[in-house]
């Protein structure tokens, strides 16, 4: 008997997962208990530069630590095959993309610049 599942049959378990997770108010407190462990952590501490997303559709979402004074945040943007980032605050102008993912407008940076770099994951 052949349990595994293709990619994309995983991809939309996990989807479908999340999607009740959110409706049961279970990724908000996920992302309040991640954003504090950030929060506390040295390496959180120590970044000048940090890079993270823009949560969409259920994903957890970290966005609160851009709150912290006295450090730069920047959120990906892709151009044609390209990941860019761009530095955000809160009055940064957006521009929805192709897959409806909010992304900043501006200059992109030279990624060496980043100290930290927060990513998302699907599960």
């Amino acid at each position: 008997m052949n349990t595994s599942l293709t990619k994309n049959e995983l991809r939309l378990k996990v989807k479908s997962m999340r999607e009740k997770m959110l409706s049961n108010g279970v990724t908000n407190s996920i992302s309040d208990t991640i954003v504090s462990k950030i929060l506390c952590s040295k390496d959180f501490y120590q970044a000048k530069n940090i890079a993270l997303y823009y949560a969409i559709k259920g994903e957890i979402d970290i966005t609160p630590i851009m709150k912290v004074a006295n450090k730069n945040f920047y959120l990906p943007r892709c151009r044609n095959s390209n990941l860019e980032f761009v530095k955000y605050n809160n009055s940064s102008l957006m521009n929805v993309s192709k897959f409806s993912i909010p992304e900043p407008l501006g200059n992109p940076i030279n990624p060496a610049i980043l100290d930290l770099i927060y990513i998302p994951a699907l599960c």
